[in-house]
Order: structure tokens, then sequence, then C-alpha cells
């Protein structure tokens, strides 16, 4: 449900625009419960929430306008779990953006400048996910039904050292659980800044441009995860046989393996990477970019019809990874974020008849 009021006041210099909408979400799933029968499922879940936007654009003088725009955005995510079987909560969005346009020498050039920055809290984290937690972690737990009868590495090492294994993992989740693809979450920030011109010279002749810088930023990234990977592996520590002793072929690798081989091969450094993202700019996102164009038109005389121009892009370098921090025996234990990879500034040139 949703509703806009949009008004021109004072001569249409002041342009407001409020706007007011609710959305309810529900879902249920059947992973693990063995039944397709719909009846069965129970009560679904559901979220709800209510956002506004509201925005004013305003005229002061014939060649000037200022604009102030702010949002709040909701993503309905009914029916997702972490791996302990609690339900989480959806991502909320909150954006403003704000700015000014001229329009100077007649009309023959216009530019345009404008800040904005969004904040997106609790969004799904897409490195603590997947593979990690949905695919990773359920898998050293619970097992996947095609591979090895479905017996994970940790049950098979707890059953040759003869002991009860305990699982962490909630009962009813399973290998690729799609209710985990959002399970553990982050909070994003990216701002920047856009700039628009366009100038025309004349009738024939116009020249455009545009630049930009950007950067986004990632916090609180997943530390239920980080916790729920911490207190496993104390257990498996605590247990004898689990760490060190026997050792398990029942995983991706055919090659025996001890616990704290698993946890080194398969869990750590998806760890490792999603915390050396914490705080971080975002990788493969330029910081500036910037473009300019110019085109001439004939219009008149043996080249009528052709347009000729050129241009210029450029994107500055932007980081691209990490090298990686291994102990004596090769595993990594670490990212170094201080000395990343980066491309290189990216320049060219265009022409064209």
């Amino acid at each position: 449900i949703a509703a806009v009021f949009q008004g021109y006041l004072w001569d249409d210099r002041i342009v407001p625009m409020i706007g007011i909408r609710r959305d309810v979400n529900r879902a249920k799933s059947s992973l693990g419960e063995g039944t397709t029968d719909p009846a069965s499922f129970g009560a679904l879940d559901e979220v709800s929430a209510t956002t506004t936007t509201y925005g004013v654009v305003v005229h002061p003088l014939k060649w000037l306008d200022l604009y102030y725009n702010k949002s709040e955005n909701f993503v309905p995510n009914a029916g997702t779990v972490d791996l302990l079987g609690n339900a989480v909560g959806s991502p909320i969005g909150e954006s403003k953006d704000y700015g000014f346009s001229v329009s100077l020498l007649d009309n023959k050039l216009s530019a345009k400048l404008g800040w904005y920055e969004t904040k997106a809290a609790a969004s799904p984290s897409a490195i603590a996910n997947f593979p990690l937690a949905q695919w990773v972690l359920t898998f050293q737990e619970v097992g996947y039904s095609g591979w090895n009868g479905g017996l994970s590495p940790f049950k098979d090492l707890a059953n040759k050292a003869g002991v009860v294994y305990k699982r962490a993992i909630a009962d009813g989740i399973i290998a690729g659980d799609s209710r985990l693809a959002n399970a553990y979450t982050s909070d994003q920030v990216a701002k920047g800044l856009e700039l628009e011109l366009t100038y025309n010279v004349n009738k024939n002749w116009r020249i455009f441009l545009t630049a930009s810088k950007q950067e986004a930023i990632e916090t609180n990234i997943a530390h239920n995860l980080t916790a729920f990977i911490e207190e496993r592996v104390a257990y498996w520590k605590s247990v004898p046989g689990l760490w060190t002793g026997q050792t398990t072929t029942a995983s991706w690798n055919t090659t025996p393996q001890t616990g704290e081989e698993l946890y080194n091969a398969n869990i750590l450094p998806e760890l490792i990477k999603y915390q050396a993202a914490e705080g971080k700019p975002s990788t493969q996102l330029a910081k500036w970019r910037g473009a300019v164009v110019t085109n001439y038109m004939f219009s008149e005389g043996p080249l009528k019809g052709f347009n000729a121009g050129a241009g210029l892009r450029y994107i500055a370098g932007s980081v691209i990874g990490n090298p990686v921090i291994r102990n004596s025996t090769g595993d990594i234990i670490a990212l170094d974020t201080e000395h990343p990879y980066e491309n290189s500034t990216y320049v060219s040139a265009d022409v064209w008849v």
C-alpha cells in the first residue's frame, strides 16, 4: 500500500513531495521438514514495515534550482534464519541526496552538482553468507545427502574417536539451505558526489562533461557468525579426536584430514576474508571517475549530415584484493589489508566520424 502527495506552491517555485508505503511479506520454507504438502508447513512467517520518502525542489531564481530528498527503504526478509535457527530481521536503508543545478548563457550552459549518502543497516553480507554459512559450515557439521551417504566430516571424526558429536546447527537446516542466503548481515555506507555539465557552444557543437567521487565501506560484518565459529573451534579442540589424531575423507578433498586441517583449509580462509573487509573501502570500486565528450554536427555544406567528435574517459585505480599471510606450515592465517593489490588507472580516448 502506498500514497504520494506532490504540491506546487508559491507560483510553482517550491515543489514538495511526500510518500508513505506499507509492505508485508509472508514466507515459509519446507527445507529439512521432509514434506511438500503446503498444509503441513504451519503458519507463515511474516514481516512488515512502513517507510517514508520526502523531498523538495526550490526555484529561487530562473537560472537556479535547489533540491533535497530523503527516503527510507525496507527489504522484506520473512523466513530467513541463521545457523542456530534464529529468525533474522529485515534489512533497512536510508538515503539522502541534495544539490543544485544552474542554467546560464541563455540556457547554453547547464550544470548540476549533487551529493548523496546511502546507509544500509542489517544488510545481507554476501562474503559471510556464501559459501561459508550456507555451505561450508553446514557441510562440516550436517553433511550433504549426495556425498558419502550424508556423513559430515566432523561427525565422521567423532565416530572414529568413539564420542557422541554435539552439533550446534539447528535441526532442519541442511547444506545449501536457501534460508541461510541472507542469514548474516553487515552495515554498509556509500557516499559521494556527482557533477554533470553540458555546454552548447552553438547549434552544431556540444560539449558534455561528467565527474564523480564515490566510496563504500562495510562494518559490523557477521559478528554473530564469528562467535558461532569461535564456539565451534573451542568445542572441536575440547573433544579428543575431533581436532587432532583422527582423520576423515568425508570432505570435498579425498585426502585424509584432521579437524584442524579441515578448519584451516575450508573455514579459516572464508572467515579471514570477511573479517579483512571490516571498515575497509569496497574493492573494485574506483574512487574517481570522469569523462568529457564533444561532438560537432554539420548542418550545411558538403559534410551536411556528418558528425565528428572525440571523448576522453578516466577511471582511478581501485583495490582488487589483498596479499595473504601464511604460517610456517603454509596455512593462510590473515590478509595484509595495509598493502592491497590495486589495478592501474584507466584512461581511454575515442574519436569518431
